[in-house]
């Protein structure tokens, strides 16, 4: 077996973006929980606010108004609640041997996810920060029964972002920020044929279609401004380049063996951009609201290569341009509570003709709340509860095989909810 309309590569690479956008429950598969104080306003004016020393993350402009040495170290739990419904037809060798369940409910497991930011002025003007968080990551396994494994099965990729950066003050009314970042990414994909093929074919069940692991790296850059209208408002600007990541390392199948060796991706992550508003209304009660902006027409298709194989096209994805729109409010209860609200609406970059079963991203809608405690001086902690409610979509996808005499087409529905909570402890020297 040599030949596949849609390869074993095609296959896994394919899969491992599936529930990406469900694990991190942002468009895409982009993380944007960085802090438990953004998470308790949905994000609302992240680019405007300097609660804390996640304003690295969000504008590093905005460090030159923390006037103390910054450490704000989070974590923040995502309890996923994705499940596929649907059936996967299968014809074999001409013969349509009928429709098999291929339903999962549980598909992406819980995570939890860290981050660490420090701030320190200099000096009146000029403040340094360093910080290791993440924008970009998934998880996602299916059981080994699951009906529709030739097309999604098991997947995972982790990046760590380190990202030291400078702010100045310009002058009264204005800072400027730049950072560089290093990001570290790491995957493993792998897909199978289902338990349950077809009548004929019992020795293919199970088989691997293909496994691979992979590291990489790459450099990129990332520029703030805030900008103090007057001292009731603040307005901030954020722009993050995207990242280009070549995947280095071993792919492994049970069916072709020419697919065992060395192997390579290069996987475009996207650009980010933010425009945020925050206005004092009054002594207590602070409103803001924000406008995100990801790149992902830069995802176009996904491309492997494999030693001896050569260039192997993977899919054409055809992701469009996204943008998540987010309202909030924060409300000083008394000198040491603070209490937060948000809601947000996040756009889905899959547009319904292309979303397939590896990826069923749709839109959701966040219903945030939080809260800030004062310890003392020096120590603060916030506190945050969200829920993502995604909408159910429909979805098609098919897995080709001349050689196997197989073409299987999985109809159904996917939906992907989810409770994220997150700690966050700041401390002030």
């Amino acid at each position: 077996m040599h030949k596949f309309v849609k390869s074993p590569l095609a296959i896994a690479l394919t899969a491992s973006l599936m529930a990406t956008a469900h694990t991190t429950m942002a468009a895409g598969f982009q993380i944007g929980e960085h802090s438990a104080a953004g998470i308790g306003r949905a994000n609302a004016g992240d680019g405007a606010i300097a609660d804390d020393a996640s304003v690295i993350a969000s504008n590093p402009a905005l460090m030159t108004q923390l006037k103390q040495p910054t450490l704000t170290v989070a974590a923040t739990y995502v309890e996923p609640d994705v499940s596929v419904k649907g059936t996967k037809n299968t014809n074999a060798a001409g013969n349509n041997a009928g429709d098999q369940d291929a339903s999962q409910s549980d598909v992406v497991p819980s995570v939890t996810i860290p981050s660490i930011f420090y701030v320190h002025p200099i000096n009146q003007k000029v403040s340094l920060g360093i910080a290791a968080f993440t924008n970009f990551g998934l998880k996602s396994q299916y059981d080994d029964d699951f009906g529709a494994s030739d097309i999604a099965d098991t997947a995972s990729i982790t990046t760590i972002n380190i990202n030291p950066s400078i702010a100045y003050q310009l002058n009264d009314t204005v800072s400027l920020g730049f950072g560089v970042n290093y990001l570290i990414a790491s995957a493993e994909f792998a897909t199978s044929l289902s338990n349950s093929i077809a009548p004929g074919y019992e020795a293919y069940e199970g088989a691997e279609l293909l496994g691979l692991e992979g590291d990489g790296s790459d450099y990129g850059w990332n520029a703030g401004i805030a900008w103090q209208v007057n001292p009731t408002t603040m307005i901030g600007a954020s722009y993050r380049s995207g990242f280009e990541v070549t995947l280095e390392g071993d792919a492994t199948s049970d069916l072709n063996p020419v697919y065992n060796a060395d192997g390579e991706l290069v996987l475009d992550l996207p650009e980010l951009a933010n425009l945020s508003i925050a206005h004092q209304y009054n002594d207590q009660l602070q409103l803001s609201a924000s406008i995100d902006y990801t790149n992902w027409s830069t995802f176009e298709k996904l491309e492997g290569d494999i030693d001896g194989v050569g260039k192997v096209h993977i899919k054409d994805e055809n992701w469009t341009e996204a943008f998540r729109y987010s309202v909030g409010a924060t409300y000083q209860l008394n000198p040491k509570v603070k209490l937060r609200a948000g809601l947000a609406y996040d756009e889905s970059p899959v547009e319904a003709e292309d979303r397939s079963l590896s990826i069923p991203d749709s839109n959701r809608v966040w219903y945030s709340t939080g809260a800030n405690f004062a310890i003392n001086e020096m120590f603060d902690v916030d506190v945050a509860y969200a829920y993502i409610d995604g909408e159910e979509v429909d979805v098609t996808d098919e897995f080709s095989s001349p050689t196997l005499g197989l073409n299987n087409t999985f109809t159904g529905t996917s939906e992907g909810n989810a409770n994220i909570v997150s700690v966050q402890l700041n401390s002030r020297f």
